[in-house]
């Protein structure tokens, strides 16, 4: 049995070089402070994508009305606390905002423990909801995370900050 310690080995590092690079970090192989503030920031829990493309949505879900709530919906959205029954558990504030999946199945969970904001400037410990459900049904019509830091499907987003130019109101 191995005993464990805190250095790195070729597996490891291996795997940091290979997130830094999918982030456009400087690629070190080590937790330098840019990786570590990268993998602290909120994010998005999809795991992969495929293409589909469909156009119905159904909204449910904490403060959200419901439309056509006996209308086959292909998309249904809603808010959740940790786990919420689809094998990707929710970690609370600060982690893991939102997930979607494609539209075959057509979820798009978001986190009800975040601060979540419609305001044209939101605070800066509140998540934009626009510009997460924008990111988020990019997921659904099959898209995949980008490694460009200011596309709205990067990974991950800063609290207050906002990747949209067009509102819904």
């Amino acid at each position: 049995m191995r005993e464990y310690d805190d250095q790195f080995d070729p597996l490891l590092e291996s795997a940091i070089r290979n997130y830094q690079q999918n982030y456009n970090l400087n690629v070190t192989g080590t937790l330098d402070p840019d990786t570590v503030n990268q993998m602290m920031m909120p994010r998005c829990g999809v795991k992969g994508c495929c293409q589909y493309n469909y156009n119905k949505f159904r909204i449910i879900g904490a403060s959200i009305s419901s439309f056509g709530e006996n209308a086959k919906a292909d998309t249904v959205i809603g808010f959740h606390h940790g786990d919420h029954g689809d094998g990707l558990p929710f970690d609370g504030p600060k982690g893991v905002v939102a997930h979607a999946f494609t539209a075959v199945d057509g979820r798009i969970h978001y986190d009800a423990d975040e601060k979540w904001s419609l305001l044209k400037d939101p605070a800066r410990d509140e998540m934009d909801l626009e510009t997460i459900a924008v990111h988020e049904i990019g997921h659904v019509i099959g898209l995949d995370h980008s490694s460009e830091k200011e596309s709205v499907i990067f990974a991950t987003i800063g609290f207050g900050t906002i990747k949209r130019k067009f509102a819904f109101r």
